[in-house]
């Protein structure tokens, strides 16, 4: 298994958006080859700070699905 951080730093006025996308492309990725769980995290004392967490199966499946 494989663990990939993605960091964001969003606009105040585009982070309602951005957590409401995070859910649309979760739903999207069911079922996706290698994908076992995302998560979507916010820091406490910067709100425009995100993380996303993915677990793979494999760098390949992660690779094969940023390609």
């Amino acid at each position: 298994m494989v663990t990939i951080g993605l960091y964001y730093e969003v606009y105040e006025d585009k982070r309602v958006l951005f957590e409401q996308k995070f859910q649309e492309v979760l739903k999207a990725m069911e079922g996706l080859k290698g994908h076992r769980n995302s998560d979507l995290y916010r820091k406490v004392d910067d709100p425009g700070s995100y993380a996303i967490l993915s677990e793979w199966d494999s760098q390949a499946d992660f690779t094969a699905f940023i390609t």
